[in-house]
């Protein structure tokens, strides 16, 4: 999975192709290796979706992973959901339990329009402090329809996790 911006940079999907498939040739391991990115919501990300210049996610290649700054919804965040839609794709919102600006009624708001969200599993062990816990925690308990995610500094992370958290996820996603 890659950003779709780097270094303050916008990444191009032929970039992200490139880098891939050097990955790709260098890689030995037996797990089966996918390219796509995760997409800021922003005009970047307007123009790349009008013009289909995308790296979606799942193996139909209907699933864009997209994700809003921490602090602040984008202007017309529903609009941009509703352009995802009808350009045949269904929106994963990535990480929802760590934007501070959102709440039950807007996670309920979202997946009644179809939004699915990837919460990224760390949070669920408090790595991202207690109100991301409590709202991953929501998420998970409320309907349970998310994907679980980890970013690669999460999973370096992972020895600070706590047993009662690991107890957790194990119930969570052994159903």
């Amino acid at each position: 999975m890659a950003d779709t911006a780097y270094n303050g940079r916008p990444n191009t999907t032929h970039d992200l192709k490139k880098a891939f498939e050097e990955l790709s040739n260098a890689y030995s391991g037996n797990v089966v290796l996918h390219l796509a990115s995760e997409n800021m919501l922003d005009i970047l990300f307007q123009e790349r979706l009008l013009s289909g210049d995308l790296l979606p996610i799942g193996e139909d290649g209907k699933h864009l992973l997209v994700e809003t700054s921490y602090l602040n919804p984008p202007m017309g965040l529903n609009g941009f959901f509703d352009a995802i839609r009808k350009a045949g794709y269904f929106s994963v919102l990535a990480h929802p339990e760590r934007y501070v600006y959102m709440d039950e009624e807007d996670y309920a708001e979202l997946k009644k329009s179809g939004v699915l969200f990837q919460l990224n599993i760390a949070s669920l062990a408090g790595m991202y402090g207690h109100q991301a816990r409590k709202k991953a925690e929501y998420c998970c308990l409320k309907d349970g329809t998310i994907l679980p995610g980890l970013t690669c500094t999460g999973w370096c992370s992972l020895k600070r996790w706590q047993l009662s958290r690991l107890k957790f996820l194990q119930e969570k996603f052994s159903q």
